[in-house]
């Protein structure tokens, strides 16, 4: 249910996000920045892992054993997957491009001042937690920047061991 309503949030962000753009603008050549006032938020639904990740160009997957996977790209530059596992939904992104919060999908106003991080095989993963409970980890590795949500709330320990199964 909560990735249902995640799913929609983000559709309907997208939608409005498109619709605010002034006319007679034009993006530039080489296609929307984020963060720029010419951004258009599109986003694309693929079927299956192989298309997602042949149109996004990054090797990005959720654990063999997630449910109700929903593959998505935003803008032609972040990937998403949306999925269940255990007791709690997911939300894992990738991005060559994207960083920080535009990477989260949440806006930084609503993290707690708590913060950690964990280390696994030479990569540094920091972790944050929102004021609602959830938590966040996000890392970099080979160029390209991810991060893994969850509403839910987890320790560090328990978020590695997330990580630990999506193979980082």
């Amino acid at each position: 249910m909560k990735r249902k309503i995640v799913l929609f949030f983000l559709i309907i962000t997208a939608l409005a996000l498109c619709s605010c753009g002034k006319g007679g603008e034009s993006a530039p050549e080489d296609g929307p920045q984020i963060g720029s006032s010419q951004v258009t938020w599109d986003a694309v639904t693929y079927n299956t892992h192989d298309e997602f990740t042949q149109a996004l160009g990054i090797e990005i997957s959720a654990p063999n054993e997630a449910t109700g996977d929903t593959y998505i790209i935003i803008s032609k530059q972040l990937g998403e997957i949306l999925y269940d596992c255990g007791d709690h939904s997911w939300t894992y992104r990738a991005s060559k491009t994207n960083t920080g919060y535009e990477l989260y999908g949440i806006d930084e106003i609503n993290f707690t001042s708590e913060s950690t991080s964990v280390e696994i095989a030479g990569v540094s993963f920091g972790i944050m937690f929102t004021n609602d409970g959830g938590t966040l980890a996000h890392w970099s590795k080979g160029g390209v920047n991810y991060s893994l949500f969850t509403e839910s709330t987890l320790t560090a320990e328990e978020m590695k061991t997330e990580l630990l199964g999506i193979g980082y």
